[in-house]
């Protein structure tokens, strides 16, 4: 019983070389979609947060409402529009591709600009 195995070991190295690659490659892939979703989340909730801002503005009557404008912030600018109680809001990233839009019903203030 004192034989020595004289086989090729190049079946397990590729095998070992196969599942190292998947492993990482599926470890990236999970890195990536977890950056994207988590850099996504931020830049809805910075856009809802900036529109909640603007919109409390108007409510409280400190803000005079015209029929359409842009606002800038430092986070990107505030487009909205005002048409028949119906005010639109787009929120714009600054350095992204991103656009959301918001809607909102509300009744026409005393402090309007035309």
């Amino acid at each position: 019983m004192n034989q020595r195995y004289e086989g090729s070991i190049l079946l397990s190295a590729l095998l070992f070389v196969y599942f190292g690659s998947a492993l990482l490659m599926t470890a990236l892939e999970n890195f990536q979609i977890s950056h994207k979703f988590a850099r996504n989340h931020h830049d809805f909730y910075s856009g809802k947060i900036m529109a909640s801002m603007f919109l409390a503005e108007v409510k409280h009557m400190r803000y005079p409402l015209k029929d359409k404008e842009t606002l800038f912030y430092n986070l990107g600018q505030l487009t909205y529009t005002y048409e028949k109680q119906q005010l639109t809001i787009v929120v714009e990233i600054k350095g992204r591709a991103l656009r959301y839009e918001f809607h909102e019903t509300i009744d026409r203030p005393k402090n309007i600009e035309n």
